[in-house]
């Protein structure tokens, strides 16, 4: 059975954003369809946008530990909208041999698309 970890992040002030509970209960049944044991999950709440995530930082610095993992995240957006740091990360947990998977875009063909635009890229 594949193993995962799951990251949320939700601003109180951001009322259209997911809260923990709902980012949680979409990464378990994508993790449940896909046969894959949650073993950990990560999450930071704030009533403001930080600029330091204390979980984000702990799981940044796991990554090396989580080989052959994956990170389930449930929504692209929950990292930021920089889309340049977001493929950043996802590269870096990459040849850390670590899958993130943003589930809200599993069957987007634009998001397809941009893997592959990125790829030819040096992270």
């Amino acid at each position: 059975m594949k193993k995962a970890v799951i990251y949320t992040r939700h601003i109180l002030t951001r009322k259209k954003e997911n809260d923990i509970q709902t980012q949680i209960n979409i990464c378990k049944e994508y993790a449940e369809k896909n046969n894959i044991e949650i073993v950990d999950i990560y999450s930071d709440l704030s009533a403001e946008k930080l600029k330091v995530y204390p979980e984000f930082k702990k799981l940044r610095k796991k990554r090396k530990a989580l080989k052959g993992h994956k990170i389930l995240i449930s929504s692209m957006t929950i990292l930021g909208r920089h889309l340049d740091k977001i493929m950043k990360f996802e590269g870096y947990c990459k040849k850390k041999g670590v899958e993130v998977v943003f589930i809200d875009c599993e069957n987007n063909p634009e998001y397809k698309f941009l893997k592959l635009l990125v790829k030819g890229f040096k992270i």
